[in-house]
């Protein structure tokens, strides 16, 4: 029970950045902007911000 409740909260964070993004790219397709690739895009992101750091640290 307990690693469901760790597991709740460390999701929360998370989805909130992909609701970041969902949310922005609601409000530039309202304007007439259509942008299909922003999951992709933070995706890539997030990997290369990965690699940064292990390369860094390495």
């Amino acid at each position: 029970m307990d690693t469901l409740i760790a597991w709740i909260l460390r999701a929360i964070p998370f989805g909130t950045i992909i609701m970041y993004g969902a949310l922005g790219e609601i409000i530039t397709e309202k304007s007439g902007n259509l942008n299909l690739g922003v999951p992709g895009i933070m995706y890539l992101g997030g990997f290369a911000g990965f690699a940064s750091a292990y390369l860094y640290e390495a």
